[in-house]
């Protein structure tokens, strides 16, 4: 398999890693799913393994988090049940166990609004905005003479 790196300079860096914050929210939903999308929660879960593996490390870095990290809160949420799961998500998000999904979009959208509100940089910033002024020049008279 050939791997190219592809720039594209006109998509925000932060815009990139919301869509893969975006794929462990996807994940932690599938990781809390009812019985009813049991193959879902398989697949999960079998992504997420017992260890990280280079798919896994390669999302959480273009997300701009620690892989061992995720990987041990994901480890610790495989652990339990899947209702039990549910509470737990549930509990972090301060939602209902039947609205994770909701929770998980909304978190989303709200990283992509604080994104979008944030202060932007001066398109035009001072041409030299570390000089001090310097002297004052000299004032001349008519015949070009220094005046004091």
């Amino acid at each position: 398999m050939i791997h190219t790196r592809i720039s594209l300079p006109h998509i925000e860096e932060t815009s990139c890693r919301m869509v893969w914050v975006a794929v462990l929210f996807a994940v932690v939903r599938d990781l809390c799913a009812s019985d009813a999308r049991a193959r879902a929660r398989q697949e999960a879960e079998r992504w997420v393994g017992a260890w990280p593996g280079r798919d896994f490390r390669t999302v959480c870095q273009m997300a701009g988090l620690d892989p061992a990290r995720v990987h041990r809160a994901l480890s610790d949420l495989m652990r339990l049940a899947p209702r039990a799961r549910r509470k737990v998500a549930a509990d972090r998000l301060g939602c209902k166990s039947t609205q994770i999904s909701t929770a998980l979009t909304l978190r989303v959208q709200g990283f992509e609004a604080a994104r979008r509100d944030a202060p932007k940089p001066d398109p035009k910033p001072d041409p030299k905005p570390d000089m001090a002024p310097g002297p004052k020049p000299l004032r001349r008279n008519n015949q070009g003479d220094p005046m004091t």
